[in-house]
């Protein structure tokens, strides 16, 4: 993630949901939905039984298996030179895999309206420089202004 994005987001879930309940450390994501969260399924052949436990043996300070932010995180980092894209990202645990324990229902619509305002708390706080800022016809909120001005006339 972009630290500065990144610091930006953690302040502000912090000061949506509270100090507690933001947890930081490593992230593994993947591109695959069941196997990359380490679900042992009848029907796959994934060999997932010791997967969890082999990933904090090996990553001790994981605090979440998700897939969700992988794609997202292989876009910025492909970008062209440029057009760099800032990401980062924050999740809700829905579930702890080894204990069983799940979010309800409740807290987990909280949380995701607590969490859409800090990601969007986080955005507002971020300052780019005058070079980062895209102009022209490239630009999204360009097009927009443009297509605006063209249905007011």
């Amino acid at each position: 993630p972009d630290a500065g994005l990144q610091g930006h987001l953690r302040t502000a879930m912090e000061q949506r949901v509270g100090k507690a309940k933001v947890h930081g450390g490593v992230n593994i994501s993947a591109c695959s939905f069941y196997s990359s969260q380490g679900r042992v399924l009848p029907f796959y052949e994934d060999r997932n039984e010791t997967y969890i436990d082999d990933l904090l043996e090996r990553y001790p300070d994981t605090v979440a298996i998700e897939m969700e932010t992988s794609l997202m995180f292989d876009l910025a980092e492909c970008a062209k030179p440029g057009y760099e894209v800032l990401a980062a990202g924050c999740a809700i645990m829905l579930a702890q895999r080894k204990s069983k324990e799940f979010l309800t229902n409740e807290m987990k619509h909280k949380m995701e309206t607590l969490g859409g305002q800090a990601c969007l708390d986080a955005l507002a706080a971020l300052e780019l420089p005058a070079d980062r800022v895209m102009k022209g016809p490239h630009c999204v909120w360009e097009r927009r202004r443009s297509k605006r001005q063209r249905t007011r006339k």
